[in-house]
C-alpha cells in the first residue's frame, strides 16, 4: 500500500458527506461501547465537528454530561463528547468522543484530496 492510500485508509469521515472527522490512530481500543443507532466507538480527538449545548444524559454507566458532535460541513449529528462522569470509574471517558458507527464511513474521497495538495 502506497503512503497515500495508508493515510486515508486511517480516516473516518461523516457518511451524509464525506467530510474527514476522525483518524483511526485517536480511536481508543474499547469496544462495546453503545451509541443512539448502535455500535459506537471512542476517540481521543475529533476535528471538523461542532457541539450542541452541554446536556445531562442517563446511560447504562451512570449520569454523564454530554454535548452532541456534528459534521461543520452538513450539520448531521455523529455522536457527543464526555463532559462530566457521575462515577469516578468513568471519568476516563471525559473530554472523548464517542462516535455513531452506523454515521461514519472510511473516507472515499480522501485519497484524491491528498493527492490534489501535494
Amino acid at each position: 500500500m502506497d503512503p497515500i492510500s495508508a493515510i486515508a485508509s486511517q480516516v473516518w469521515a461523516c457518511k451524509t458527506c464525506d467530510n474527514p472527522l476522525l483518524r483511526d490512530m485517536d480511536r481508543i481500543a474499547y469496544q462495546n461501547f453503545r451509541a443512539v443507532h448502535g455500535k459506537g466507538f471512542l476517540f481521543h480527538n475529533a476535528f471538523n465537528v461542532d457541539f450542541g449545548k452541554t446536556y445531562e444524559r442517563q446511560m447504562t454507566t451512570g449520569w454523564h454530561s454530554i454535548r452532541d458532535v456534528y459534521c461543520n460541513r452538513c450539520n448531521a449529528y455523529v455522536g457527543w463528547q464526555y463532559e462530566k462522569a457521575e462515577h469516578e470509574t468513568q471519568s476516563y471517558k471525559v473530554g472523548k468522543f464517542l462516535m455513531e458507527a452506523e454515521l461514519l464511513r472510511q473516507a472515499s474521497g480522501a485519497i484524491e484530496k491528498l493527492q490534489a495538495r501535494l
